[in-house]
């Protein structure tokens, strides 16, 4: 299941951000478009840290969107079904994973196993 921030509701994005720190956000337009779809973990500074450069509705306002998923199976779902592709993985995402030692393809045997553990891979 899936949480679509597609209107300005900062505040319900990072209350969803806070409860799912090991769930999965996609970063995209809004609407939501092909074009730019960036997967990142719910604990990313890069979608959960406020800049001074952007205005206070920074995460779901303006042009963009969020949508966010407990599972990582979950969201890559909603991108296949909307648009057909997978989104970008984010960078800062990749290297915390790898530091973890979670690496694509290289999870706990309970979680290949399709277990309700959530899966640190981004």
């Amino acid at each position: 299941m899936v949480a679509d921030f597609n209107t300005c509701d900062d505040e319900g994005y990072l209350e969803w951000t806070d409860r799912h720190r090991t769930g999965f956000v996609i970063n995209t337009f809004r609407p939501p478009a092909r074009a730019y779809l960036m997967l990142h973990t719910g604990s990313c500074r890069h979608i959960t840290t406020p800049d001074h450069q952007f205005s206070s509705a920074s995460w779901t306002g303006n042009e963009y969107a969020k949508v966010c998923a407990a599972r990582r199976a979950g969201i890559l779902a909603w991108s296949m079904e909307q648009f057909g592709v997978e989104p970008s993985r984010c960078q800062q995402c990749r290297s915390v994973a790898a530091r973890e030692g979670v690496l694509k393809g290289h999870r706990p045997h309970a979680a290949a196993a399709g277990s309700d553990l959530p899966s640190r891979e981004i």
